[in-house]
């Protein structure tokens, strides 16, 4: 494998590993920051095709796994934003609510006193 292959080849698998890692925050319901991945990533595929074909096919296995974890990092972010849509949905069920009895009691007739 040449130097430009090995090189590819550890920063595909760089990649995945950051990927899994953010994968696994998210999971644990942590905010990560995926700023920049998605050009990281677009770097490393636009280096592929300068490759030659016996040495692209080597790195197929490091570009899988890098393609099935960001799968899996899709999945998360949209489960996490899934879970944070209904947190939020029930705080503004609770807003309203607090103020539909904030309304009510401000237009209530008060008692007269005897």
């Amino acid at each position: 494998m040449t130097e430009d292959a090995t090189e590819l080849r550890t920063r595909l698998l760089e990649a995945a590993t950051l990927v899994g890692t953010a994968k696994s925050l998210i999971a644990e319901g942590s905010v990560v920051d995926l700023n920049g991945l998605d050009a990281r990533v677009e770097r490393i595929c636009a280096e592929l095709p300068s490759l030659p074909p016996s040495e692209r096919d080597a790195l197929k296995p490091a570009l899988i796994a890098l393609m099935d974890g960001l799968g899996g990092l899709a999945e998360a972010v949209k489960s996490q934003h899934g879970a944070l849509a209904e947190k939020l949905s029930a705080v503004a069920q609770g807003s309203r609510a607090l103020g539909a009895y904030g309304a009510g009691s401000a237009t209530a007739r008060t008692p007269r006193k005897r």
